[in-house]
């Protein structure tokens, strides 16, 4: 029966592993998703993986499939196990990451009414709740300034998610 495992890989080697896994014949899937960044003040939408160094190798139960090459294939640090069994993910879990994974669902930098604080200019260390986006590298910001609410915008660069 096959089943679905878990691989732990070095750091920043999903990519790596799961190619050379796919090489050499085993089902494997790594998960994506978008995720929408603030670089140098403009919005990019980047795909990284669901799970940083995890991915899913499909394997053979049965003791036929020979598993010792995934040891030492370039990018996998291990086989996930707990004691002396190895991690095991049912079909419905990896099916519904596959169809999650299929709508482009995109993870957004900021959400509306969400905390931020100003890091540059006249209203630099004011918290602020975010929100809209106004264009590509501006956003609208609520703040509460001498007992007024006020709508402004500010550079994407201009402010960060309150920790």
């Amino acid at each position: 029966m096959n089943r679905w495992h878990l691989i732990y890989t070095k750091p920043r080697q999903e990519d790596t592993a799961f190619i050379n896994l796919t090489n050499q014949n085993y089902e494997s899937y790594l998960p994506f998703i978008s995720k929408e960044k603030i670089s140098q003040g403009k919005k990019v939408i980047i795909k990284e993986p669901m799970f940083p160094r995890y991915l899913f190798v499909r394997l053979n139960n049965d003791g036929l499939q020979n598993w010792s090459p995934i040891r030492s294939t370039k990018g996998v640090s291990h086989l996930v196990n707990f004691g002396s069994q190895l991690a095991t993910l049912d079909d419905e879990i990896v099916n519904m990451l596959m169809q999650n994974e299929s709508k482009n669902l995109t993870v957004k930098a900021f959400t509306d009414d969400e905390s931020v604080e100003i890091i540059d200019g006249p209203f630099k260390g004011l918290k602020a709740m975010f929100k809209a986006y106004s264009g590509e590298e501006r956003a609208i910001l609520l703040l509460d300034f001498m007992a007024k609410h006020i709508r402004a915008k500010f550079d994407l660069k201009q402010f960060k998610k309150v920790a």
